[in-house]
Protein backbone atom coordinates (compact mmCIF):
# COMPACT_ATOMS: atom_id res chain seq x y z
CA UNK A 1 0.00 0.00 0.00
CA UNK A 2 1.51 3.51 -0.64
CA UNK A 3 -0.36 4.93 2.28
CA UNK A 4 1.32 4.95 5.65
CA UNK A 5 -1.60 6.36 7.37
CA UNK A 6 -5.15 4.57 8.72
CA UNK A 7 -7.71 5.77 10.16
CA UNK A 8 -10.23 3.00 11.85
CA UNK A 9 -13.36 3.74 12.94
CA UNK A 10 -14.53 1.42 15.65
CA UNK A 11 -11.25 0.38 16.34
CA UNK A 12 -11.61 -1.31 19.31
CA UNK A 13 -13.60 -3.28 17.85
CA UNK A 14 -12.61 -7.29 17.54
CA UNK A 15 -12.00 -7.28 13.85
CA UNK A 16 -10.34 -3.66 13.51
CA UNK A 17 -8.25 -3.84 16.59
CA UNK A 18 -6.41 -7.23 14.72
CA UNK A 19 -5.73 -5.24 11.68
CA UNK A 20 -4.77 -1.92 13.64
CA UNK A 21 -2.40 -4.02 15.12
CA UNK A 22 -0.60 -5.41 12.31
CA UNK A 23 -1.12 -1.81 10.68
CA UNK A 24 1.06 -0.55 13.87
CA UNK A 25 3.69 -3.53 13.71
CA UNK A 26 4.36 -2.90 9.59
CA UNK A 27 4.74 0.75 9.94
CA UNK A 28 1.74 3.05 9.75
CA UNK A 29 0.72 5.55 11.58
CA UNK A 30 -2.54 4.51 13.29
CA UNK A 31 -5.46 6.83 14.12
CA UNK A 32 -8.68 6.02 15.11
CA UNK A 33 -12.24 6.51 16.97
CA UNK A 34 -14.26 3.98 19.44
CA UNK A 35 -17.68 4.94 20.84
CA UNK A 36 -15.42 3.59 24.53
CA UNK A 37 -12.65 2.60 25.60
CA UNK A 38 -11.92 -1.10 25.94
CA UNK A 39 -9.06 -3.70 26.43
CA UNK A 40 -8.44 -3.25 22.78
CA UNK A 41 -8.01 0.41 22.59
CA UNK A 42 -5.79 0.75 25.51
CA UNK A 43 -3.42 -1.69 23.90
CA UNK A 44 -3.67 -0.26 20.72
CA UNK A 45 -2.88 3.41 22.63
CA UNK A 46 0.22 1.78 24.37
CA UNK A 47 1.61 0.73 20.92
CA UNK A 48 0.88 4.25 19.55
CA UNK A 49 -2.14 4.63 18.26
CA UNK A 50 -3.61 8.10 18.52
CA UNK A 51 -7.68 7.50 19.68
CA UNK A 52 -10.50 10.03 19.96
CA UNK A 53 -13.49 8.61 21.82
CA UNK A 54 -15.68 11.97 20.89
CA UNK A 55 -17.78 11.67 18.42
CA UNK A 56 -17.85 15.18 17.20
CA UNK A 57 -13.96 15.14 16.89
CA UNK A 58 -12.80 14.82 14.12
CA UNK A 59 -9.32 16.57 15.17
CA UNK A 60 -7.34 13.26 13.71
CA UNK A 61 -8.80 13.33 10.64
CA UNK A 62 -7.37 16.51 10.12
CA UNK A 63 -4.04 15.32 10.85
CA UNK A 64 -4.20 12.52 8.10
CA UNK A 65 -2.58 13.38 4.75
CA UNK A 66 -3.90 13.13 0.80
CA UNK A 67 -2.72 9.63 0.76
CA UNK A 68 -4.10 7.97 3.54
CA UNK A 69 -7.43 5.74 4.02
CA UNK A 70 -10.50 5.49 6.44
CA UNK A 71 -11.61 2.32 7.38
CA UNK A 72 -14.89 1.27 8.14
CA UNK A 73 -16.54 -2.14 8.70
CA UNK A 74 -19.99 -3.23 7.26
CA UNK A 75 -21.50 -2.40 9.99
CA UNK A 76 -20.62 1.41 9.69
CA UNK A 77 -23.00 3.41 7.41
CA UNK A 78 -21.21 5.90 5.25
CA UNK A 79 -23.46 8.54 6.80
CA UNK A 80 -21.34 7.85 10.11
CA UNK A 81 -19.91 11.83 11.07
CA UNK A 82 -16.66 10.58 11.00
CA UNK A 83 -16.91 9.11 7.02
CA UNK A 84 -18.64 12.03 5.47
CA UNK A 85 -15.54 14.41 7.04
CA UNK A 86 -13.44 12.40 5.34
CA UNK A 87 -15.05 12.32 2.56
CA UNK A 88 -14.67 16.35 2.17
CA UNK A 89 -11.27 16.01 3.14
CA UNK A 90 -11.12 13.73 -0.08
CA UNK A 91 -9.59 10.53 2.09
CA UNK A 92 -10.75 7.55 0.57
CA UNK A 93 -13.36 5.72 2.75
CA UNK A 94 -12.77 1.71 2.59
CA UNK A 95 -14.47 -1.41 3.89
CA UNK A 96 -12.71 -3.20 6.55
CA UNK A 97 -12.05 -6.11 4.10
CA UNK A 98 -10.73 -4.33 1.66
CA UNK A 99 -7.84 -3.18 3.82
CA UNK A 100 -7.61 -6.88 5.18
CA UNK A 101 -6.79 -8.15 1.12
CA UNK A 102 -4.38 -5.46 0.91
CA UNK A 103 -2.45 -6.56 3.88
CA UNK A 104 -3.08 -9.99 3.24
CA UNK A 105 -1.09 -9.67 -0.63
CA UNK A 106 2.45 -10.20 1.02
CA UNK A 107 0.60 -13.82 2.08
CA UNK A 108 -0.74 -17.15 1.34
CA UNK A 109 -3.55 -16.69 2.80
CA UNK A 110 -5.19 -19.66 4.53
CA UNK A 111 -8.98 -18.35 5.34
CA UNK A 112 -11.36 -19.98 7.20
CA UNK A 113 -15.67 -19.07 7.06
CA UNK A 114 -18.13 -20.84 8.30
CA UNK A 115 -22.17 -19.72 9.86
CA UNK A 116 -20.21 -20.79 13.12
CA UNK A 117 -17.35 -21.84 14.67
CA UNK A 118 -14.73 -19.77 12.85
CA UNK A 119 -13.03 -17.79 15.72
CA UNK A 120 -12.49 -21.22 17.78
CA UNK A 121 -11.32 -22.97 14.61
CA UNK A 122 -8.70 -20.17 13.66
CA UNK A 123 -7.53 -19.49 16.97
CA UNK A 124 -7.09 -23.86 17.76
CA UNK A 125 -5.62 -23.58 13.93
CA UNK A 126 -2.72 -21.19 14.77
CA UNK A 127 -2.09 -22.66 17.80
CA UNK A 128 -0.94 -26.15 15.41
CA UNK A 129 0.93 -24.45 12.93
CA UNK A 130 2.77 -22.63 15.76
CA UNK A 131 3.42 -26.02 17.06
CA UNK A 132 4.60 -26.79 13.43
CA UNK A 133 6.75 -23.97 13.50
CA UNK A 134 4.98 -22.27 10.38
CA UNK A 135 6.31 -19.22 9.31
CA UNK A 136 2.36 -17.27 9.88
CA UNK A 137 0.74 -14.19 11.66
CA UNK A 138 -2.97 -14.55 12.39
CA UNK A 139 -6.16 -11.76 12.39
CA UNK A 140 -8.50 -13.72 15.00
CA UNK A 141 -11.92 -12.83 15.80
CA UNK A 142 -11.56 -13.28 20.25
CA UNK A 143 -8.36 -13.05 21.95
CA UNK A 144 -6.57 -16.38 22.24
CA UNK A 145 -5.32 -16.96 25.67
CA UNK A 146 -2.44 -18.53 24.22
CA UNK A 147 -1.32 -15.22 22.44
CA UNK A 148 -2.52 -12.83 24.92
CA UNK A 149 -4.78 -11.15 21.53
CA UNK A 150 -6.23 -11.57 18.57
CA UNK A 151 -3.26 -10.81 16.48
CA UNK A 152 -0.27 -13.27 16.15
CA UNK A 153 2.84 -12.13 14.27
CA UNK A 154 5.08 -14.93 13.42
CA UNK A 155 6.18 -14.35 9.91
CA UNK A 156 5.29 -13.36 6.85
CA UNK A 157 5.00 -16.70 4.89
CA UNK A 158 1.12 -17.48 5.30
CA UNK A 159 -1.62 -16.09 7.56
CA UNK A 160 -4.54 -17.43 9.20
CA UNK A 161 -7.58 -15.14 9.14
CA UNK A 162 -11.28 -15.53 9.20
CA UNK A 163 -13.33 -15.12 6.32
CA UNK A 164 -17.03 -13.75 6.89
CA UNK A 165 -19.71 -14.39 4.90
CA UNK A 166 -21.71 -10.86 6.00
CA UNK A 167 -22.09 -8.60 2.64
CA UNK A 168 -20.28 -11.25 1.15
CA UNK A 169 -16.69 -9.53 2.93
CA UNK A 170 -15.06 -13.51 2.46
CA UNK A 171 -15.13 -13.11 -1.52
CA UNK A 172 -12.47 -10.03 -1.42
CA UNK A 173 -10.10 -13.26 -0.59
CA UNK A 174 -7.96 -15.62 -2.75
CA UNK A 175 -7.18 -18.45 -0.10
CA UNK A 176 -4.06 -20.42 -0.79
CA UNK A 177 -6.03 -22.91 1.51
CA UNK A 178 -9.68 -22.64 3.18
CA UNK A 179 -12.04 -24.29 5.58
CA UNK A 180 -15.97 -24.04 5.77
CA UNK A 181 -16.88 -25.27 9.39
CA UNK A 182 -20.97 -24.57 8.23
CA UNK A 183 -23.56 -23.22 6.47
CA UNK A 184 -26.89 -22.37 8.04
CA UNK A 185 -29.56 -19.46 7.49
CA UNK A 186 -28.29 -16.00 8.42
CA UNK A 187 -27.34 -12.99 7.74
CA UNK A 188 -30.77 -12.62 5.07
CA UNK A 189 -29.98 -8.79 5.27
CA UNK A 190 -27.99 -9.29 2.57
CA UNK A 191 -28.60 -12.68 0.73
CA UNK A 192 -31.99 -13.27 -0.94
CA UNK A 193 -32.21 -16.94 0.67
CA UNK A 194 -30.43 -20.05 1.84
CA UNK A 195 -29.34 -20.91 -1.67
CA UNK A 196 -27.59 -17.69 -2.46
CA UNK A 197 -26.25 -18.12 0.77
CA UNK A 198 -24.87 -21.61 0.07
CA UNK A 199 -23.56 -19.84 -3.64
CA UNK A 200 -21.77 -17.15 -1.83
CA UNK A 201 -19.54 -20.26 -0.06
CA UNK A 202 -19.25 -21.69 -3.48
CA UNK A 203 -17.55 -19.04 -5.06
CA UNK A 204 -15.09 -18.64 -2.08
CA UNK A 205 -14.50 -22.55 -2.48
CA UNK A 206 -13.92 -21.84 -5.95
CA UNK A 207 -11.19 -18.54 -5.04
CA UNK A 208 -9.14 -21.11 -3.13
CA UNK A 209 -6.02 -22.04 -4.95
CA UNK A 210 -5.13 -25.24 -3.71
CA UNK A 211 -6.91 -27.29 -0.75
CA UNK A 212 -10.22 -27.11 0.84
CA UNK A 213 -11.28 -28.50 3.83
CA UNK A 214 -15.25 -28.92 4.87
CA UNK A 215 -17.41 -30.54 7.19
CA UNK A 216 -19.11 -33.60 6.05
CA UNK A 217 -23.14 -31.71 6.10
CA UNK A 218 -22.00 -29.90 3.24
CA UNK A 219 -23.77 -30.55 -0.22
CA UNK A 220 -21.32 -32.59 -2.30
CA UNK A 221 -21.09 -29.03 -4.61
CA UNK A 222 -18.37 -28.60 -2.54
CA UNK A 223 -14.94 -30.23 -2.79
CA UNK A 224 -12.37 -31.25 -0.84
CA UNK A 225 -11.43 -33.11 2.66
CA UNK A 226 -14.44 -33.35 4.62
CA UNK A 227 -14.22 -33.88 8.42
CA UNK A 228 -17.00 -34.53 10.85
CA UNK A 229 -18.87 -38.04 12.45
CA UNK A 230 -19.64 -40.62 9.72
CA UNK A 231 -17.65 -42.55 7.39
CA UNK A 232 -17.55 -40.35 4.32
CA UNK A 233 -15.59 -38.03 6.29
CA UNK A 234 -11.58 -38.05 5.56
CA UNK A 235 -11.20 -36.79 9.35
CA UNK A 236 -13.60 -38.84 11.67
CA UNK A 237 -14.07 -38.64 15.26
CA UNK A 238 -15.12 -42.10 16.28
CA UNK A 239 -17.94 -41.49 18.78
CA UNK A 240 -18.18 -45.35 19.15
CA UNK A 241 -14.77 -44.60 21.30
CA UNK A 242 -15.54 -40.77 22.38
CA UNK A 243 -15.87 -40.16 26.14
CA UNK A 244 -18.92 -38.09 27.01
CA UNK A 245 -17.44 -34.91 27.33
CA UNK A 246 -15.33 -35.76 24.09
CA UNK A 247 -12.23 -35.21 26.11
CA UNK A 248 -10.97 -38.62 24.65
CA UNK A 249 -11.42 -40.29 21.29
CA UNK A 250 -10.35 -41.98 17.98
CA UNK A 251 -9.43 -39.93 15.19
CA UNK A 252 -9.09 -41.74 12.08
CA UNK A 253 -7.40 -39.76 8.84
CA UNK A 254 -6.14 -40.90 5.56
CA UNK A 255 -3.17 -41.63 7.46
CA UNK A 256 -4.07 -43.18 10.35
CA UNK A 257 -6.10 -43.35 13.79
CA UNK A 258 -4.71 -41.38 16.55
CA UNK A 259 -5.99 -41.69 20.19
CA UNK A 260 -7.10 -38.10 20.55
CA UNK A 261 -6.72 -36.25 24.20
CA UNK A 262 -7.64 -32.99 24.51
CA UNK A 263 -7.87 -29.79 27.32
CA UNK A 264 -10.91 -29.22 25.77
CA UNK A 265 -14.95 -30.18 26.51
CA UNK A 266 -17.86 -30.97 24.06
CA UNK A 267 -18.56 -32.10 20.73
CA UNK A 268 -18.15 -28.76 19.33
CA UNK A 269 -14.87 -28.15 20.14
CA UNK A 270 -14.04 -31.28 19.02
CA UNK A 271 -15.16 -30.72 15.48
CA UNK A 272 -13.10 -27.50 15.13
CA UNK A 273 -10.15 -29.01 16.34
CA UNK A 274 -10.14 -32.03 14.60
CA UNK A 275 -11.09 -28.84 11.31
CA UNK A 276 -7.60 -27.24 12.26
CA UNK A 277 -5.38 -30.17 12.57
CA UNK A 278 -6.79 -31.22 9.38
CA UNK A 279 -5.87 -28.01 7.69
CA UNK A 280 -2.30 -27.81 9.64
CA UNK A 281 -1.67 -31.97 8.40
CA UNK A 282 -1.34 -30.36 4.76
CA UNK A 283 1.32 -28.52 5.93
CA UNK A 284 3.76 -30.58 8.16
CA UNK A 285 3.43 -35.16 8.90
CA UNK A 286 0.33 -35.25 11.27
CA UNK A 287 2.26 -37.46 13.90
CA UNK A 288 3.65 -34.31 14.84
CA UNK A 289 0.40 -32.50 15.98
CA UNK A 290 -1.30 -35.11 17.86
CA UNK A 291 0.24 -33.81 21.16
CA UNK A 292 -0.83 -30.43 20.71
CA UNK A 293 -4.28 -31.30 21.07
CA UNK A 294 -3.43 -30.97 24.45
CA UNK A 295 -2.56 -27.44 25.11
CA UNK A 296 -5.39 -25.82 22.79
CA UNK A 297 -6.19 -22.17 23.78
CA UNK A 298 -8.72 -21.03 26.08
CA UNK A 299 -10.42 -17.80 23.56
CA UNK A 300 -12.32 -14.75 25.38
CA UNK A 301 -16.18 -14.81 24.66
CA UNK A 302 -16.00 -18.33 23.57
CA UNK A 303 -17.45 -21.00 25.71
CA UNK A 304 -15.66 -19.28 28.83
CA UNK A 305 -15.60 -20.60 32.09
CA UNK A 306 -14.90 -17.57 33.79
CA UNK A 307 -15.61 -18.43 37.54
CA UNK A 308 -15.79 -22.08 38.77
CA UNK A 309 -14.93 -22.39 42.74
CA UNK A 310 -17.35 -22.10 45.64
CA UNK A 311 -19.46 -19.03 44.45
CA UNK A 312 -20.38 -21.08 41.60
CA UNK A 313 -20.26 -21.30 38.21
CA UNK A 314 -20.09 -18.79 35.51
CA UNK A 315 -19.67 -19.07 32.05
CA UNK A 316 -19.44 -16.61 29.03
CA UNK A 317 -20.03 -17.36 25.65
CA UNK A 318 -20.82 -14.88 21.92
CA UNK A 319 -23.63 -17.10 21.12
CA UNK A 320 -25.79 -15.05 18.98
CA UNK A 321 -28.09 -17.87 16.94
CA UNK A 322 -29.95 -21.01 17.82
CA UNK A 323 -27.78 -23.45 16.62
CA UNK A 324 -25.01 -21.63 18.75
CA UNK A 325 -27.27 -21.44 21.55
CA UNK A 326 -27.89 -25.35 21.31
CA UNK A 327 -24.32 -26.02 22.04
CA UNK A 328 -23.78 -23.62 24.27
CA UNK A 329 -26.50 -25.37 26.55
CA UNK A 330 -24.32 -28.86 25.85
CA UNK A 331 -21.00 -27.21 26.73
CA UNK A 332 -22.68 -26.06 30.06
CA UNK A 333 -24.43 -29.48 30.87
CA UNK A 334 -21.27 -31.28 30.10
CA UNK A 335 -19.40 -28.81 32.99
CA UNK A 336 -22.06 -28.61 35.18
CA UNK A 337 -24.56 -32.01 34.51
CA UNK A 338 -26.36 -31.39 37.51
CA UNK A 339 -27.09 -27.98 38.09
CA UNK A 340 -29.70 -25.77 36.75
CA UNK A 341 -29.07 -23.67 34.10
CA UNK A 342 -29.93 -19.30 33.73
CA UNK A 343 -28.64 -17.99 30.44
CA UNK A 344 -28.58 -13.94 30.61
CA UNK A 345 -28.79 -13.51 26.50
CA UNK A 346 -29.05 -10.44 24.57
CA UNK A 347 -30.46 -11.25 21.08
CA UNK A 348 -28.70 -9.71 17.83
CA UNK A 349 -30.02 -7.78 15.37
CA UNK A 350 -33.98 -7.08 14.78
CA UNK A 351 -33.58 -9.24 11.23
CA UNK A 352 -31.83 -12.03 12.92
CA UNK A 353 -34.19 -12.54 15.44
CA UNK A 354 -37.27 -11.87 13.31
CA UNK A 355 -36.56 -14.30 11.06
CA UNK A 356 -34.60 -17.14 13.09
CA UNK A 357 -37.24 -16.51 16.09
CA UNK A 358 -39.06 -20.33 16.38
CA UNK A 359 -35.63 -21.36 16.50
CA UNK A 360 -34.54 -18.92 18.68
CA UNK A 361 -37.40 -20.08 21.13
CA UNK A 362 -36.44 -23.72 20.75
CA UNK A 363 -32.89 -22.76 22.04
CA UNK A 364 -34.00 -20.69 24.80
CA UNK A 365 -36.18 -23.11 25.88
CA UNK A 366 -33.43 -25.33 26.83
CA UNK A 367 -32.21 -23.63 29.69
CA UNK A 368 -33.77 -23.60 33.19
CA UNK A 369 -34.06 -19.92 33.58
CA UNK A 370 -33.70 -16.92 31.10
CA UNK A 371 -33.33 -13.16 31.65
CA UNK A 372 -33.34 -11.31 28.07
CA UNK A 373 -31.97 -8.15 27.30
CA UNK A 374 -32.89 -5.57 24.44
CA UNK A 375 -32.25 -6.49 21.18
CA UNK A 376 -28.74 -5.11 20.09
CA UNK A 377 -29.37 -3.45 17.21
CA UNK A 378 -25.79 -3.51 15.87
CA UNK A 379 -26.31 -1.76 12.50
CA UNK A 380 -30.52 -1.78 11.94
CA UNK A 381 -33.12 0.22 13.17
CA UNK A 382 -35.43 -1.14 15.52
CA UNK A 383 -38.08 -2.91 13.79
CA UNK A 384 -41.89 -3.35 15.48
CA UNK A 385 -42.16 -6.43 14.34
CA UNK A 386 -40.08 -8.23 16.73
CA UNK A 387 -38.55 -7.18 20.35
CA UNK A 388 -37.31 -9.21 23.76
CA UNK A 389 -40.94 -8.87 25.19
CA UNK A 390 -42.30 -11.45 22.34
CA UNK A 391 -39.45 -13.62 23.50
CA UNK A 392 -40.09 -13.79 26.85
CA UNK A 393 -44.01 -13.83 26.34
CA UNK A 394 -43.50 -17.17 24.17
CA UNK A 395 -41.05 -18.35 26.51
CA UNK A 396 -43.58 -18.28 29.47
CA UNK A 397 -42.52 -17.59 33.17
CA UNK A 398 -39.19 -19.29 33.10
CA UNK A 399 -37.96 -16.21 31.37
CA UNK A 400 -38.56 -11.96 32.09
CA UNK A 401 -37.16 -9.02 30.28
CA UNK A 402 -34.46 -7.09 31.88
CA UNK A 403 -32.65 -3.82 31.29
CA UNK A 404 -28.71 -4.38 31.12
CA UNK A 405 -28.33 -1.41 34.02
CA UNK A 406 -30.41 -3.61 36.20
CA UNK A 407 -28.91 -7.10 34.92
CA UNK A 408 -26.46 -7.18 37.90
CA UNK A 409 -29.04 -6.48 40.64
CA UNK A 410 -31.12 -9.01 39.26
CA UNK A 411 -28.36 -11.62 38.98
CA UNK A 412 -27.68 -11.10 42.71
CA UNK A 413 -31.23 -12.49 43.16
CA UNK A 414 -30.83 -15.47 41.16
CA UNK A 415 -28.79 -18.16 44.02
CA UNK A 416 -26.03 -20.52 43.32
CA UNK A 417 -27.25 -21.80 40.02
CA UNK A 418 -25.02 -21.76 37.10
CA UNK A 419 -24.97 -18.43 35.51
CA UNK A 420 -24.57 -17.69 31.67
CA UNK A 421 -24.22 -14.49 29.38
CA UNK A 422 -24.53 -14.55 25.63
CA UNK A 423 -24.42 -12.24 23.12
CA UNK A 424 -22.51 -10.61 20.37
CA UNK A 425 -23.27 -6.95 21.67
CA UNK A 426 -22.38 -4.79 24.31
CA UNK A 427 -23.33 -7.95 27.06
CA UNK A 428 -19.45 -8.53 27.72
CA UNK A 429 -19.66 -5.12 29.62
CA UNK A 430 -21.33 -7.28 32.09
CA UNK A 431 -18.66 -9.98 32.58
CA UNK A 432 -16.29 -8.14 35.05
CA UNK A 433 -19.09 -6.71 36.86
CA UNK A 434 -20.65 -10.47 37.25
CA UNK A 435 -16.71 -11.84 37.70
CA UNK A 436 -16.47 -9.26 40.43
CA UNK A 437 -19.37 -10.01 42.86
CA UNK A 438 -19.18 -13.53 42.48
CA UNK A 439 -15.26 -14.06 43.27
CA UNK A 440 -15.75 -10.83 45.69
CA UNK A 441 -18.66 -10.36 47.21
CA UNK A 442 -20.05 -14.08 47.22
CA UNK A 443 -17.22 -15.40 49.54
CA UNK A 444 -18.39 -12.57 51.86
Amino acid sequence: MSTKQVYFIGIGGIGMSALAQHAIQTGFEVFGYDRNANDQTSMLEAMGANITYEMDDVSLIDQLDSSSVVVRTSAVSLEHLHCRYAVTRKIPVIKRAELLAQFLKDFKTIAVAGTHGKTSTSSFLAHFLKMARLNFSAFLGGVSAEFGSNYFNNGTDYAVVEADEYDRSFLTLTPEISLITNIEVDHLDCYADFGDLEDAFLQFQSQTLKQCVVHESLSDAFKGFRYGLSDRSDYQILTSTASLDFRDYLLKTPKGVYAIKTNTTGLHNALNAVAAFAVAAQFTEETKLIEAFQTLPKIQRRFNVVVDSSAGIYIDDYAHHPSELAALHSFAKGVAPKQKLSLIFQPHLYSRTLLLKENFIQALSLFDRLIILPIYAAREQPNELISSAQLVLELGAKAEECAKEEVLNRVKQLGREVLITAGAGDIADLVEPIKKWMTDECLV
